[in-house]
């Protein structure tokens, strides 16, 4: 249903923007963690997204 709402003239996506969105949310979460040398929690999306439920 998400893939049929993203269609764009004759282009189909093959992602959603959503699940673009999270892929671009792990990614930044990854390289921050990296770039501090591994220090602090690990990503986990559903720990975010349900910090985004509460705040």
């Amino acid at each position: 249903m998400i893939l049929s709402t993203n269609m764009k003239g004759s282009t189909v996506c093959s992602h959603s923007n959503l699940e673009r969105l999270l892929r671009q949310l792990t990614a930044c979460c990854l390289e921050r963690r990296s770039l501090s040398g591994e220090q602090g929690e690990a990503f986990e999306l559903q720990r975010v997204l349900n910090s985004c439920r509460r705040g």
